[in-house]
């Protein structure tokens, strides 16, 4: 006999570590029940994008790499809430906040980041390239959410919703 429970999806919870830095951001995040999206160059994280490009590399095949890391809101998040080197780096060295959270926007892609001691290269596909780290940042079990950025669409907004558990 089929259970109605074999069907209900369990729910993943990931965590957002800030700073209060900004805190009208903090009371957006609570009050709205959402989070923004960022294209790479407005994230803080210094690993972000990085690839390989071996010497010669023609610019515009650069500038096109670049142009295409930039056509993507990203926001990312964190499988765990316990990591003391996420909340001293994130989380202005443990005076900001971790949210556990629950995300619920269907428009946005879930990607698992990517650790690796190889970088991508020039040749490899762009979501390769923002969705990869070197494995000295295993420790932050990154998950990553993407958004194709539409130019002129209402489609572009960078909110994404979610469903709050726990501060």
């Amino acid at each position: 006999m089929i259970m109605m429970e074999d069907f209900v999806k369990e729910k993943e919870y990931l965590y957002k570590y800030r700073s209060l830095r900004n805190f009208a951001r903090f009371v957006d995040i609570l009050l709205y029940n959402r989070l923004h999206g960022f294209t790479y160059t407005q994230l803080d994280d210094a690993m972000k994008g990085r690839f390989n490009e071996p010497v010669g590399t023609d610019r515009d095949i650069l500038q096109k790499i670049r142009s295409e890391k930039e056509s993507y809101n990203l926001c990312s998040l964190s499988n765990i809430a316990t990591s003391s080197p996420v909340w001293a780096l994130y989380a202005d060295e443990y005076k900001g906040y971790c949210i556990e959270l629950e995300v619920t926007s269907k428009k946005w892609e879930r990607v698992e980041m990517r650790y690796s001691d190889k970088m991508p290269t020039v040749c490899d596909d762009v979501k390769k390239i923002i969705t990869t780290k070197s494995k000295e940042w295993q420790h932050q079990q990154e998950v990553r959410y993407l958004k194709k950025i539409i130019r002129g669409s209402r489609e572009s907004k960078t909110l994404i919703g979610l469903s709050l558990d726990c501060v």
